[in-house]
């Protein structure tokens, strides 16, 4: 009977410390919660060459560079933006480098990207293939008002859906909002 009395005794004991300690850790952690975790992760995360090109009415817009993904839902972009068009047998290509800020977020098959920065400016002027001089691209009053920035509106979203996804490269269609929607490649940098 003692033996009894000692193995329900100490069963007790144990139950009774069992209990303080899960009450103690269940206030501590509510009175001291843990943030979530902000951190995404994925095959998106890194450096990816970009190059496809789009059109809108008349004119035309290739983009070629490097967006970087990363772990904080922010993206980059340094790149190319070739602007192409005209009328009456005049055509102007224009070459902009310009450096992009944003956010993205991915749900499923789908990336929706938003632009928060832009800042470019031209690097050459082609008219009728013809190459112009820096000077004149310096001193025009027209190429001073019509960067890729001031056309596109800040925070506004663009959405692509992963066609095909693998470890160096991602074929996404971009839903075109001026036009029909298209597919490009992005590739692995790093």
């Amino acid at each position: 009977m003692s033996m009894f009395k000692s193995v329900l005794s100490s069963w007790k004991r144990t139950l009774t410390l069992g209990f303080i300690l899960s009450n103690g850790f269940g206030l501590y952690y509510h009175l001291h919660p843990t943030a979530p975790n902000s951190e995404i992760s994925g095959n998106l995360i890194g450096d990816w060459r970009v190059d496809y090109q789009y059109g809108y009415g008349e004119l035309s817009e290739r983009v070629i560079g490097i967006t970087s993904y990363f772990a904080n839902g922010k993206y980059n972009f340094s790149g190319d933006l070739i602007i192409k068009g005209g009328r009456a047998g005049n055509i102007v290509e224009v070459t902009y480098h310009s450096d992009a800020a944003g956010t993205w977020v991915r749900y499923d098959n789908k990336i929706i990207t938003s632009l928060d920065n832009m800042k470019s400016f031209p690097t050459m002027v082609q008219l009728n293939g013809k190459e112009m001089p820096k000077e004149i691209i310096e001193k025009s009053d027209g190429m001073k008002k019509y960067y890729p920035e001031d056309i596109r509106a800040t925070g506004k979203n663009q959405q692509y859906q992963v066609v095909e996804e693998r470890t160096n490269s991602i074929t996404l269609r971009t839903i075109n909002p001026y036009g029909m929607d298209f597919d490009s490649v992005i590739k692995r940098v790093k």
